[in-house]
């Protein structure tokens, strides 16, 4: 009963006092042994479990006991003969069928564990966790409408089951409902505070509710979804594309002339493909992270924030302010050559993004000096007139120009 109640040490000196007059109870010492998994003292618990055999061989409990133990610590392996052996002695039991189904999934034997958990429904229909232990096999299995309802059936037997509630909220996840998404991950944190499985769906669930966020997921979902060679392959076609588009229509706009009406549209066409390239990698490196900062003003959100992607995101949004700010100067007359350094800024947003994806400890070396390199030149050409500002100006727009194209390559083979 002190077990049941959440107080292991109780329940431990309960039990050993009663051990010291019935040294050979089989069932003192699997409760011993589960009392002992609950403190967290291993090698103990597995030796009670296994005495708690010895002391009757015959009883399918003790053998789930010395099973479950062995699941619990981390020797699954060695798991799969007492819990089989306890099905065999006590075929009519389903909490033996659940203990075996939990044993096949976590060894990805979805089929095994699907079959167990619905012997287990049928020996006992009103044991929802069958149902959902079912419910999560199907789910890795990718059978997400099965797996929907098995949730549901599980709570409509037990409200309680956080692994079902949390199964619910991976599955409103699936279809981008954020909003059911989050409700159904508070529900399991409110059953169980400490349940990671949760923890771990709902900042991704608190991420959907903000605006288009939903949509990027999916085309991200997409990229994923194919190989490595495709997404490769498609990388380097669209950056091909777009460098083709930029030196094809320079070319021609300088045979047609400037003046001409053709020359000049050419040469707005020209912005076309960098814009498209810009953008295309600012959603991924740098709009995904800025939903971080966002969840730092979420009352909830506020608390499962990576500290590392938050410091990430508060950059980024830094730097993009800082762009804006100079391209105003520049357009008021404040500084008038401002807007040169706020447009090279915001050029090179999206490589910041990709640099940073890791967190600044974990940037390419390399990159980010070639980077650092070209902000520095982005400087000297604004703050440095005449010729040598104009060839810093023309060698940091292309070194951004050719990080922004790594970048945007990245953003197919990296998401």
């Amino acid at each position: 009963m002190l077990y049941r109640l959440g107080r292991p040490e109780s329940a431990l000196m309960e039990v050993e006092e009663a051990l010291r007059s019935d040294p050979e109870s089989a069932s003192g010492h699997g409760l011993r042994a589960f009392a002992l998994l609950a403190l967290g003292r291993v090698p103990a618990a597995r030796e009670a479990a296994q005495s708690c055999v010895s002391q009757d061989p015959d009883w399918a409990w003790t053998h789930y006991v010395l099973g479950r133990v062995r699941r619990m610590t981390g020797l699954p392996s060695s798991a799969r003969e007492p819990l089989d052996e306890a099905v065999r002695l006590a075929p009519e039991d389903a909490d033996y069928r659940l203990e075996r189904a939990w044993l096949h999934f976590e060894q990805r034997r979805f089929a095994a564990a699907i079959a167990d958990a619905e012997d287990g429904l049928r020996l006992d229909p009103l044991l929802g966790r069958c149902a959902a232990v079912r419910g999560i096999a199907l789910q890795f299995q990718g059978r997400m409408e099965e797996a929907e309802t098995a949730y549901r059936e599980a709570l409509a037997i037990s409200p309680d089951l956080a692994i079902a509630h949390a199964g619910l909220g991976y599955a409103a996840l699936r279809r981008r409902k954020g909003a059911e998404a989050a409700e159904s991950f508070r529900s399991a944190l409110r059953l169980d505070p400490s349940y990671n499985w949760a923890q771990s769906g709902l900042p991704e669930a608190l991420r959907l509710t903000f605006p288009g966020y939903a949509r990027l997921d999916r085309w991200i979902s997409g990229l994923r979804s194919l190989n490595r060679k495709w997404r490769r392959g498609i990388g380097y076609l669209l950056t091909f594309l777009v460098i083709a588009g930029f030196v094809g229509s320079f070319r021609l706009a300088l045979a047609m002339g400037y003046g001409s009406v053709s020359g000049a549209g050419l040469l707005a066409l020209l912005l076309i493909f960098p814009l498209a390239c810009w953008f295309w990698a600012l959603l991924l490196w740098v709009a995904r992270p800025l939903c971080e900062l966002g969840m730092r003003f979420h009352p909830v959100g506020r608390w499962l924030v990576d500290p590392v992607r938050f410091r990430t995101s508060a950059v980024l949004a830094g730097c993009g302010f800082l762009g804006f700010l100079l391209i105003l100067l520049g357009a008021v007359g404040a500084w008038p050559r401002g807007w040169l350094l706020g447009f090279h800024v915001l050029l090179a947003l999206p490589t910041l993004g990709f640099l940073l994806r890791n967190g600044l400890a974990r940037w390419d070396a390399r990159m980010g000096t070639v980077f650092l390199g070209c902000a520095v030149m982005g400087l000297v050409a604004a703050l440095t007139p005449g010729e040598i500002g104009l060839v810093a100006m023309g060698v940091a727009y292309l070194a951004g120009f050719v990080l922004l194209l790594h970048s945007f390559y990245a953003s197919f083979t990296e998401t």
